[in-house]
């Protein structure tokens, strides 16, 4: 009863109450938990939304609650990690951008121009930057199977709860590593869209990209899909998906886009936001789109090779 009777301040006031009853009574028990959902369910609504998430993997109690104050989730692996992953991956990436200088002078538009000196020049400087990054890779990619593993069950109990579990999830972005994943960001993609009818969906896969058929969720009943980003995860032959063709606003990023902007002009009948972002791939004839029953009314290419020859013959021209 002192709980229900506490002015704004709960949450500070039950973690107080919880460590005087851990001092007056020397046990290990879980008295947290052992709270009234409704106490339980009072305390979530104090949180944010990224702790909210962490609640999940607390127990079974915690996992089944009802969490109705937030709408939207980030679940980031980059919050996993330890500022000095990031620190090394600055050098590998110093490393990396020397490299590149050094080989700049050796490359040739034309292959046959190359002769054997410049070759074994280019090849030498190849192999002092591999041996240069080869402990920061080891050490890079032992921090991320590390927080993948933390990052994997985070996100299996947030988005594949046992059945019976309610909640509202309107956005939600997920950004991990590809990789090895793969079978786990397949299962995330569906459960978010399928099952919990995200509206607001953005997926960034880091390093190796993955590609994800959309075309799996059509006969799913619900549905609410408007606005999908993707990062390095090609849609591949999903542009005539029943997801797509629901889209409002569609963003493809690095290796997500592949050209047939026609094509997804075509079949995304209700998009008005497209966007292309980042892209390295490098088409000769640039990009040119020619879809005039299309609704679009926004076209956004950044950082893409293919920038400075671009046309449109659409409705927003």
């Amino acid at each position: 009863s002192e709980l229900r009777h506490q002015e704004s301040g709960t949450i500070p006031v039950v973690i107080a109450l919880l460590v005087r009853l851990s001092k007056e009574r020397n046990t290990n028990e879980d008295r947290l938990s052992s709270l009234p959902d409704e106490i339980l369910i009072l305390i979530l609504d104090k949180l944010d939304a990224r702790t909210t998430i962490t609640t999940t993997i607390l127990s079974k109690r915690w996992l089944n609650l009802p969490r109705r104050s937030h709408t939207c989730y980030d679940f980031a692996v980059d919050d996993l990690l330890p500022p000095r992953y990031h620190r090394l991956k600055r050098l590998w990436m110093e490393a990396k951008a020397a490299y590149e200088a050094e080989k700049s002078p050796y490359v040739t538009t034309n292959r046959d121009a190359v002769n054997l000196s410049d070759f074994y020049a280019m090849k030498d400087k190849m192999d002092q930057w591999t041996r240069r990054i080869r402990p920061l890779t080891a050490a890079l990619e032992r921090y991320e199977r590390w927080a993948m593993r933390h990052y994997v069950k985070r996100v299996d109990a947030f988005l594949l709860p046992p059945d019976g579990v309610h909640r509202t999830i309107q956005k939600l972005r997920l950004q991990t590593f590809g990789r090895k994943w793969n079978q786990f960001i397949q299962r995330w993609v569906t459960a978010a869209i399928a099952r919990w009818g995200v509206e607001d969906f953005e997926l960034n896969v880091e390093g190796r990209c993955i590609a994800y058929d959309f075309k799996i969720l059509d006969g799913c009943q619900n549905l609410q899909l408007k606005r999908l980003v993707l990062f390095n995860c090609p849609p591949l032959g999903s542009f005539n998906s029943l997801t797509f063709q629901r889209l409002t606003r569609l963003s493809l990023c690095k290796t997500s886009y592949f050209g047939l902007a026609n094509r997804i002009l075509t079949h995304c009948v209700h998009l008005l936001d497209f966007s292309i972002r980042y892209c390295p791939g490098y088409w000769a004839g640039g990009l040119r789109i020619n879809v005039p029953t299309s609704r679009l009314k926004n076209l956004l290419v950044d950082n893409c090779k293919f920038g400075e020859n671009l046309s449109a013959f659409t409705a927003l021209s």
